[in-house]
């Protein structure tokens, strides 16, 4: 600046009056933004304990989320595979089971798998990803869960599955055995062993700006020495795989130092942030890959025994210690294991779209009928299926407060005394008699501050004198234009933090409408992608919510009316909705949102003609419950009854269905009922139930469930969701319905057999 302060249309004074001003304005921002910060963050934390932030179908966004929600997701998440399988209706004991079943017939896989074909990530509807189901299980889930090496047993079955395919089955090549192994052995082993053997040595090719061929030979070599000297961190599980290459069979498919090189060495070297060495953080340039692949060679050389080195006599020598390992299982075998998990709510697999996946599989597959009969539960026992992964949000990075301090970092004289007064200027009051000569104005608040005994002032004054430049000079002149400056800069922050603020507030009140959006869903028994459809259509369907509204009484008057009305909105959703599957979904979507209009509550005072039957039901006569089931029941049916424990679960899921107010959730609970029956009778004698033998079974958990207005609640299910699939206006898969048909078909049974039974005792 060529000016001098004299010129500055602003006295010392108003320069004074201005800074306090906007100091305190600035702190009165600061504290409104981290109190708008604090309560932004707790709406966000009630979302995600609440909601979960489901990220659904990731990859269909041609009609996914609206936009603004769509890119508040992508604006603000981190994924992680979800683990809570039992609020996506997976039981932690039948995973369990699937599992160890699933390792006892590994070896049907082992022949009868055909690896080289490719199996459509398309019939992977719950996946929200494309990829080939068989390679995934494969590559990912398969070794992810007996690499986390439950027992010595599911280990070894697994490394047994492995080498059998690889012997046993054509299209199982040697590239499928390389990427299985390794994946096991990553899971297995774990960071430690490779951040310890391979970490400082990595970094130390990585981060250098150059790099030679003795460097990279010289971390070869230390690699080497490091994993002999960690060994005892390999399990000897694993080491027991390297030694099966040292047999005659196994040497034909490769060598066992080829087999350390490719599956434990050279894997980690490729992928060094997935297997815990390199800090995610740090950037990996194709340079520094380049170099990596280097070493990769090295190993390569080292292994196939192309050079006598010192590299070459050290790897050979890791690898023979790992020939010299014992027997005994270094994990409890699964007799010792099955009661911890039993007690533990930590399931032995940790994906659930590694359990589906594999349920998958199995159902396509020849396996035994018991494993198949768990992957059934599995695949098709699910209330969210897309709800995979779970969103994490960022830290509000970009609400960040900035400070003057943090966007100043100049570190000049000039710049230093400029702070050094706006930082007294903030301090100290405001005095109208202090001159405006600016030598004149700092002896006048040395001497206030000494009769005020002020020390801090008097600190900072001295320290502004010391930093002075000599009077007449160029930076003399430069002192108050800096302080103008310096306080445009600082009003220009204090703007920037009330758009911060702003912004916040916005934000707080998408997460508003976000939660209750969310809720929403959440109640709908559909996915996301099905409801969003909905919402759209009735967006333009303003009529929807009056007609049902307005009308509910008249619709439980005449069920005719209500099939009538529902008809015509179908024929208006196939007229926008053309594809099948969306159009059947959406219609699901559509009836549980009108039957938040026509509640049970309502059915059953338009319904009192149902109260003796719903009071015959709630306190059923022993003595009739002796004539309708156990009476003419076989001997082997007979026994069942005894079974309090199991008939308590499956009445648990009824009266779990009868306060369910969405009915089309509810017909899991019922569906799951009549499974648990059959599953009680196919473990007691091996094989499913005959009709006449399941007839009194139901018939005993009705009258055994003694639920207060049983009747109606079946009729309602019958007139308002059963009657629409009949007359084909809702589609619902048979298996999801056969719940429901057994329990109004058993009901109807028990009220059309009293008279018979009242008529015999009359005779």
């Amino acid at each position: 600046m060529s000016f001098f302060w004299t010129k500055s249309a602003r006295s010392l004074n108003n320069i004074h009056q201005e800074v306090k001003e906007t100091c305190t304005w600035r702190e009165f921002q600061k504290a409104n933004l981290k109190k708008q910060q604090f309560i932004t963050l707790e709406k966000i934390i009630k979302l995600q304990e609440n909601m979960c932030l489901n990220y659904i179908q990731k990859c269909q966004e041609a009609a996914d989320l609206d936009t603004s929600l769509k890119q508040f997701y992508y604006t603000n998440k981190d994924l992680s595979i979800r683990t809570d399988f039992a609020s996506l209706g997976i039981d932690k004991q039948v995973l369990d089971e699937f599992i160890m079943h699933l390792s006892k017939n590994l070896s049907t896989f082992a022949s009868t798998v055909q690896y080289d074909k490719f199996v459509s990530g398309l019939a992977l509807k719950f996946i929200p990803f494309d990829f080939n189901p068989l390679h995934y299980a494969l590559f990912s889930a398969l070794p992810s869960l007996f690499g986390y090496c439950w027992s010595s047993e599911l280990a070894e079955s697994y490394i047994d599955f492995l080498f059998n395919s690889a012997f046993t089955n054509r299209t199982f090549s040697l590239l499928h055995l390389t990427l299985s192994l390794s994946n096991f052995i990553r899971v297995s082993i774990g960071p430690v062993f490779f951040k310890k053997t391979m970490g400082n040595e990595l970094l130390d090719l990585i981060l250098p700006l150059k790099v030679t061929d003795q460097d990279i030979q010289n971390a070869a070599l230390t690699i080497t020495n490091n994993m002999l000297q960690n060994i005892t961190l390999i399990p000897r599980h694993v080491r027991r795989i390297i030694r099966r290459f040292f047999n005659i069979d196994e040497n034909k498919l490769m060598t066992a130092e080829s087999f350390v090189c490719e599956c434990l060495v050279n894997a980690a070297i490729k992928n060094p942030k997935e297997y815990g060495i390199v800090d995610f953080s740090i950037y990996l340039s194709q340079n520094i890959f380049t170099r990596l692949n280097n070493l990769c060679h090295t190993f390569q050389f080292a292994a196939s025994g192309d050079s006598i080195s010192d590299l070459h006599s050290a790897f050979v020598d890791f690898v023979s210690e790992c020939e010299n390992v014992d027997e005994i299982p270094d994990l409890p075998l699964v007799s010792h294991i099955l009661p911890l998990l039993k007690m533990s709510d930590f399931p032995m697999v940790q994906s659930l779209t590694d359990a589906v996946t594999l349920a998958y599989l199995v159902l396509n597959s020849d396996c035994h009928p018991k494993l198949k009969q768990l992957a059934e539960i599995i695949f098709e026992n699910k209330k969210y299926p897309f709800c995979f992964f779970q969103v994490v949000l960022k830290d509000l990075s970009q609400f960040q407060i900035t400070t003057s301090d943090a966007n100043n970092m100049d570190t000049d004289n000039s710049s230093q005394t400029t702070k050094t007064i706006f930082n007294f200027f903030e301090q100290a009051p405001v005095c109208e008699t202090a001159p405006n000569n600016f030598i004149e104005f700092l002896n006048f608040h040395r001497r206030k501050a000494d009769l005020e005994h002020k020390e801090d002032h008097q600190i900072i004054l001295q320290r502004i004198l010391s930093l002075l430049p000599k009077q007449g000079s160029r930076e003399w002149a430069d002192i108050i234009p800096s302080l103008e400056d310096e306080l445009e800069r600082q009003k220009l922050y204090a703007t920037l933090e009330e758009e911060s603020l702003s912004k916040l507030s916005l934000l707080g009140t998408s997460i508003d409408s976000m939660i209750k959006r969310l809720k929403s869903i959440s109640s709908n028994p559909h996915n996301a992608f099905y409801y969003n459809l909905f919402e759209e259509f009735l967006d333009a369907n303003q009529d929807i919510k009056g007609n049902f509204e307005s009308r509910s009484i008249e619709y439980f008057q005449s069920l005719s009316k209500f099939y009538s009305v529902f008809e015509s909105y179908c024929s208006r959703i196939r007229a926008v909705i053309a594809d099948d599957e969306a159009y059947t979904n959406v219609l699901i979507c559509f009836h549980t949102y009108i039957m938040t209009y026509l509640p049970i509550d309502m059915y059953i005072a338009f319904n009192p003609q149902f109260k003796k039957n719903d009071d015959f039901l709630s306190h059923p006569p022993e003595k009739m419950v002796q004539e309708l089931c156990i009476a003419p029941s076989a001997e082997k049916v007979r026994k069942l009854f005894d079974n309090t424990e199991i008939f308590s679960l499956a009445i648990a899921e009824i009266s779990e269905a009868r306060i369910i107010p969405i009915p089309v959730i509810a017909l899991g609970h019922l569906n799951e009922a009549i499974y648990i029956l059959n599953t009680l009778f196919f473990m007691e004698y091996g094989s499913g139930a005959q009709a006449d033998e399941l007839t009194p079974i139901i018939v005993y958990l009705i009258l055994k469930c003694r639920i207060p207005n049983m009747y109606s609640f079946v009729m309602y299910l019958k007139d308002f969701l059963l009657n629409l699939c009949t007359k084909q206006f809702m589609i619902i898969k048979e298996s999801n319905i056969v719940g429901l048909t057994h329990i109004i078909n058993h009901v109807t049974s028990i009220f059309e057999a009293i008279p018979d039974i009242q008529e015999k005792k009359i005779k």
